[in-house]
């Protein structure tokens, strides 16, 4: 039978290893401190690189230099005694803090301008959700006057209260900013943006743009045909946790016909307020094509994941010791897919007319693997994995 060994100390020997643990603590808090307090500086020095960077014309990224700094790093990591990996892992944290603290500086300015030529000032955020809540702080920040309204006013408040804005439970009021983003469920945006035209219909407003960002677009936008204010459509291909100055990408849906104006006017719009981010313009049949596989699939192989864990909870997989990458990396993606809000999750099921088919497609590759495992066939499993490796490869899906 084993025994703690600080049982075998006697009281003078603990007090004295409590005491040396304390001081050691103690300088690893100050190390700590100061490790913070050169972080800071480092931030500092990168939004004034980004100044001259901006005046000079120059990109905000250089692989050279970056190259540089990692050989600089590595000699001296070896020098001081200090693993090679652990001195990357930080110099990533790093380097990619500077990229996005530049960024900032740089594009910050230019959104300012930007909203200030268009004469945007204010903007209402009807949906207080995680997204609704992340343009509401993306918009604070840019020092505009944003106002909330959501269908349960607490929830509003809430957000409010922790952004210090305004909510607002006159719905009318909404009409009174110069940008409205509508951030509610699938199945409720075309109804809100109806509704709000016919105010602004019998009402004179400054809105000059109602931006939607809805995960599928051919329910939402086919009865959105004829509108007063235009209807900005757009997906945000990144989560409530994106920083606002990383390299995010947004989807804007292109209109048709009549509407082909509006389109290049939302994408001028998106474009002047996300000038940080790639854009990416595309019509709604090819956008909902893309996200069913690039979406709905990810989700759905995630969902499908848990439950075959839950069957088997009882029989396997109940120790955690015994965890692979890939399963751990798979166990991460479906806890992060199961945290979030399960009306969203199943509206970007069903709402997209191409679910079906690429529920068809997983079915039969399942069953096309289930084959070859039963047949023990290994030339057919590797036919498989090459080829899909060399689609992988070459994002040719």
């Amino acid at each position: 039978m084993t025994t703690n060994s600080s049982t075998k100390l006697t009281s003078v020997q603990r007090n004295q290893a409590e005491s040396e643990l304390e001081e050691l603590r103690n300088q690893i808090s100050e190390h700590t401190l100061t490790i913070l307090q050169g972080v800071s500086e480092r931030q500092e020095l990168a939004r004034k690189v980004a100044r001259i960077k901006e005046e000079s014309g120059l990109a905000i990224e250089n692989l050279a230099v970056e190259k540089k700094l990692k050989a600089t790093i590595e000699e001296y990591a070896k020098k001081i005694g200090l693993e090679c990996r652990l001195a990357f892992q930080i110099a990533d944290i790093l380097i990619n803090s500077s990229k996005i603290e530049q960024r900032k500086a740089v594009f910050a300015r230019r959104i300012t301008a930007f909203l200030d030529r268009k004469e945007i000032r204010s903007v209402s955020i009807i949906g207080t959700g995680r997204m609704g809540g992340w343009f509401a702080r993306y918009f604070k920040d840019l020092k505009l006057e944003v106002s909330l309204y959501d269908q349960k006013p607490i929830f509003a408040k809430r957000m409010a209260y922790e952004l210090v804005c305004k909510f607002v439970t006159n719905y009318r009021s909404v009409l009174d900013s110069d940008l409205i983003l509508v951030a509610i469920p699938m199945s409720r945006t075309s109804v809100e943006i109806k509704k709000i035209q016919k105010l602004i219909d019998n009402k004179q407003s400054r809105v000059k743009a109602i931006i939607e960002i809805s995960s599928v677009k051919g329910t939402v936008l086919r009865d959105l045909e004829n509108t007063i204010v235009p209807v900005v459509s757009i997906h945000p291909l990144f989560g409530p946790s994106a920083n606002e100055f990383s390299q995010n990408t947004i989807a804007v849906v292109k209109r048709k016909g009549n509407l082909a104006k509006d389109s290049r006017n939302s994408l001028q719009l998106v474009k002047g307020i996300f000038p940080q981010y790639n854009i990416i313009q595309l019509d709604a049949l090819e956008h909902d094509r893309e996200m069913a596989l690039k979406l709905t699939l990810p989700h759905a192989l995630a969902l499908v994941f848990a439950k075959v864990l839950s069957r088997n909870n009882r029989s396997m997989g109940r120790d955690t010791r015994l965890e692979t990458p890939s399963f751990s990396a798979m166990k991460e993606i479906s806890s992060k897919v199961l945290s979030e809000n399960p009306d969203v999750y199943f509206e970007i099921q069903t709402a997209n007319k191409f679910t079906r088919t690429v529920l068809k497609d997983l079915e039969s590759a399942i069953k096309e693997f289930k084959e070859i495992v039963e047949l023990k066939d290994s030339l057919k499993f590797k036919k498989l994995f090459d080829l899909s490796e060399k689609r992988i490869r070459s994002s040719r899906y």
